[in-house]
Formats: structure tokens, C-alpha cells, sequence
């Protein structure tokens, strides 16, 4: 989580000199906002990308890798480019591939305006290119091993895509909420883009033109064809650049405003516009009618206006201070349940066969709702559980999020359908256990309530474990190292 956070202030730094910023002063406001903007937190709309959210994958670690991707190409600097372009693509593979069209419009644009020659591009960028493929090689080679590679689903694989999550692939299942949020990310994309220097100004609507371009041909995609190949792109999700590269527009001029000369900007219009991005996706609602009184408006005059300027910074700190206790809370909340499920699976590891298969508290899939199945009672048992067999060693027989296997293995859908669908609708632990007896599934985690005279083998918090079958002596293969 720390490298995550730290690579993303790294890049967004990097771009202080293609936004024209200059000075101590003006650099680290301009940080600051950026990670201030509510638009830059949690999840993109209308592709549901991850921000800044308060857990580490390894997506949110590309985040920052991209954005110095992009930079180096705004500043033609090709070797460091194209490097970073394959480093994005070694984290995460269709992160990658998106910035393929951002960084080839700049690189047309600098040829257009005589800003680099053919003759000299393929010197300035053939060792960047090298870099860029020596990263993805080792993705490559993992591909190449996939048994189902070249096999077309034998299912049609948006049906799986709308039943897994659909947020990432189609427009139409899209809430109501999202459409509102992306209206206000490109209303705060066009009104600070706008109001930034000539070349920045061009860059940036470059950038988020393309980024709008390709954003409209992943919601066509899913009308046009069930390609495994290209829905695996997940082309929706490249709304996540739009709400970085829209939060760099706002946090450059911002950083100006309030590090400015003109009294007016620096002491309310910057600390306005600043609380209204920063508070909440709803006060950003307010950011475009207060760009439009500002060009009517100079604003209130005196001690008036440092008065306001105190309450909307001190409105703002407020607000992000809450924003992290909440984000303190939530993590001192799943560190309980993570300890928990620590303890499980260490105990997995010590005292039972390494061929054990586990039964696990299932998360809900997006189309079925929750009054309908068990997970109702045991949803609130996994956060955490994903480090159970990293820590275990043991199998899990089934896992919601384990259904992302199915992209690039469609081999495996039938199979984790089967699974998922049983255990959901399971209702409760006896049912729970019956299934696991009638598959062969050692043990199952569950609440810590009894089933019927079995008693639990193993107790951590509210996590229980139960044997679906009498109890078997641990008997280790001399012959495998311990894993312990």
C-alpha cells in the first residue's frame, strides 16, 4: 500500500513541468490537492476503476506507474516512456494496452509540430521499446502456457462477464449515481482544463479526448462481439485515466490560485473551489456554476474574504481528516477479522493433510440478491479471507472473486458456476456442511454456532472450523518439504 500511495505522488509530480508549475511553493500545492480531490478517491464512475481506495491491488499500483508513463511522453522523454508502458503492462496487462493510444497521440502531435522528426524517433525510442517488452515477456510466456489459449468459451462469455461484474464491461448495468459522477468528472475536466496555460491546456484535452474516444469504443464492444480476447481488455475501466488526468487539470490551476499573486483567487476562489472538489462527489456538483461566477463574480473584498478563505480550508483539513479516520476505522476493522482469519489458516497448515479442501464463507455475486441466498449470513465473515491460502497452503474449494480465473481460463466456467451458485444458496451452516460432505470437502469455515452434537475443531473469533468428515491422523509425505 505504501509503494502504491508512493508511486502514484511520484507521478503525479512528474507532471509539474508538463503542467508548467514552478516553485516550492506551487509544486507542493499542487500535490497536495491532488490527493485532496474526491475525485480521485474510491472507484472511477461508469467503469468502477480503482482510485484511491484504502486496500492495495495490484491495478491501484499501475495507477502511478501510468501516470509516469504519460509524462515522460509528454516531455519526450520516448526510452522512460515505452519502459514504463511495458512496467504497467508486467502489474497489470490491460492497463498497458490503454496506454498505447495516449502515448502514441503525443507522439504525433510532437512530429506534427516538428518537435521530433521520423528520422530520429526510432533512434529516441528503440531502446525504450526493448525495456518496455523485456517486462512483458514473463506475461507473455505465462500466456503462452494456457491451456485455453486460442479456444473460443463454450458459453457466451458476456452472459459470465454480466453475472460476475458487470460494472467493468457494460454500460447498461451501470447505476443511475455513476452517470451523475462522470458528468461531474468531465464538467471538472473541461472547466480547469480550460483555465490552464496554452501548451498544458492542449495537452490535456489531447489526453482526455483520447481517453473519451476509447471509453466509448469498450461500450460499443460488448455490443458488437463476445471476444473473450478483446472484453478482456476491460476497455470501461479506462475512465480510472479520465478522473486522473481531469484531478491534474483541477489540482494545477488550484495549486496557482492559492500560491497566486491575485488576492481574489488566493484568498476565496482557490479555497472555494478547493472544498467544493475536496469534501464530497456532491459539492463537486458545485465546481462548474462556481467556475462560471468566478469569470462574473471578483469574489467578496476585505476581511471578509480572508474569513471565508480561513472556514473553507479549515471546512476542507476537517473533511479529510474524517475521510481518513473512516479509512483508519475500516482498517483497524478488517485487521480484526484479517487476525482472525490469520489464525485459521495457520492452524490449517499445522494440523491437517496438505490435500485438504476447505469450504469458505462465499461473497455475493452482483445478479443474485441478497435476501435470496445464504451469503446473507456469512457475508460479513470474508473480509480477510483471501489470505487463507496463501498462509494455509490448503485448498479453497470455491471463491467468488476466484470466478476472474474464467477470463482466461473458460475452461473452468461450468465448474466455478456449479460451485458458486450451490454454495450461495446454501442457507445455512447444516446445509452448508451437508454440501461439504456429499463432495468431499474436509473441513468448513463457518460461524461458530453448532451443527446439531459437532462441535468445532478450531475457534478464532467468530470464525469456526467444522470437519465434514471424521477427522483423519496428519499424515506428511516425507518426501515433500514442509511448507510451515
Amino acid at each position: 500500500m505504501f509503494v502504491s500511495r508512493a508511486l502514484l505522488a511520484i507521478g503525479i509530480y512528474s507532471w509539474c513541468e508538463p503542467l508548467e508549475l514552478i516553485g516550492r511553493w506551487q509544486k507542493s500545492a499542487f500535490l497536495f490537492t491532488a490527493f485532496s480531490l474526491s475525485i480521485m478517491r474510491d472507484y472511477s464512475f461508469m467503469g468502477n476503476g480503482g482510485l484511491m481506495i484504502d486496500t492495495f491491488t495490484h491495478s491501484e499500483l499501475g495507477n502511478g506507474l501510468a501516470l509516469l508513463a504519460v509524462s515522460a511522453g509528454a516531455r519526450q522523454r520516448y526510452i522512460a516512456s515505452f519502459a514504463l508502458a511495458g512496467l504497467v503492462g508486467f502489474v497489470n496487462l490491460f492497463m498497458g494496452v490503454w496506454l498505447a493510444p495516449l502515448i502514441m497521440a503525443l507522439v504525433f502531435r510532437q512530429l506534427r509540430l516538428g518537435r521530433v522528426r521520423w528520422d530520429t524517433l526510432a533512434q529516441r525510442t528503440w531502446p525504450g521499446i526493448v525495456f518496455g517488452l523485456a517486462f512483458l515477456v514473463p506475461v507473455l510466456v505465462n500466456l503462452s502456457h494456457n491451456p485455453d489459449l486460442g479456444t473460443s468459451p463454450a458459453f457466451d462469455f458476456r452472459v459470465f462477464l454480466s453475472q460476475f461484474w458487470p460494472l467493468h464491461f457494460f454500460v447498461q448495468n451501470q447505476p443511475r449515481h455513476e452517470v451523475v459522477g462522470i458528468l461531474i468528472v468531465f464538467a471538472t475536466w473541461v472547466g480547469f482544463t480550460i483555465l490552464l496555460p496554452s501548451e498544458p491546456r492542449k495537452v490535456m484535452f489531447l489526453l482526455g479526448t483520447v481517453v473519451v474516444l476509447v471509453w466509448i469504443c469498450g461500450a460499443i464492444l460488448p455490443l458488437v462481439t463476445a471476444s473473450s480476447l478483446l472484453l478482456n481488455l476491460h476497455v470501461l475501466r479506462i475512465s480510472t485515466y479520465f478522473h486522473l488526468f481531469a484531478g491534474l487539470s483541477a489540482a494545477a490551476v488550484l495549486a496557482r490560485w492559492l500560491t497566486g499573486r491575485e488576492p481574489a483567487d488566493r484568498l476565496f476562489w482557490g479555497p472555494a473551489l478547493l472544498a467544493a472538489s475536496s469534501i464530497s462527489i456532491a459539492t463537486a456538483v458545485l465546481v462548474a456554476p462556481l467556475l462560471v461566477l468566478r469569470l462574473l463574480w471578483s469574489g467578496p473584498t476585505g476581511a471578509f474574504r480572508i474569513a471565508l478563505r480561513i472556514a473553507l480550508l479549515g471546512l476542507t483539513t476537517a473533511r479529510l481528516a474524517l475521510v481518513s479516520q473512516e479509512n483508519i476505522h475500516n482498517d483497524v476493522q478488517f485487521s480484526i477479522k484479517g487476525a482472525a482469519w490469520q489464525d485459521v489458516a495457520r492452524w490449517a497448515n499445522a494440523h491437517t493433510s496438505k490435500n485438504a479442501i476447505f469450504l469458505l464463507p462465499v461473497e455475493t455475486l452482483y445478479y443474485m440478491p441478497m435476501d435470496n441466498i445464504g451469503a446473507r449470513y456469512t457475508g460479513d465473515l470474508t473480509s480477510g479471507n483471501e489470505i487463507f491460502e496463501a498462509i494455509s497452503h490448503r485448498r479453497r474449494w470455491v471463491s467468488s472473486k476466484g470466478g476472474a480465473a474464467v477470463m482466461w481460463t473458460p475452461s473452468y466456467y461450468q465448474e466455478w458456476r456449479t460451485r458458486i451458485r450451490s454454495v450461495l444458496t446454501a442457507r445455512t451452516p447444516g446445509e452448508r456442511l451437508d454440501y461439504a460432505r456429499r463432495n468431499g470437502i474436509s473441513f468448513v469455515v463457518d460461524n461458530c454456532v453448532t451443527i446439531g452434537n459437532l462441535r468445532p475443531v478450531f475457534r478464532s473469533g467468530e470464525l469456526c472450523v467444522f470437519p465434514a468428515a471424521p477427522p483423519k491422523p496428519l499424515i506428511d509425505d516425507p518426501s515433500t518439504p514442509s511448507r510451515r
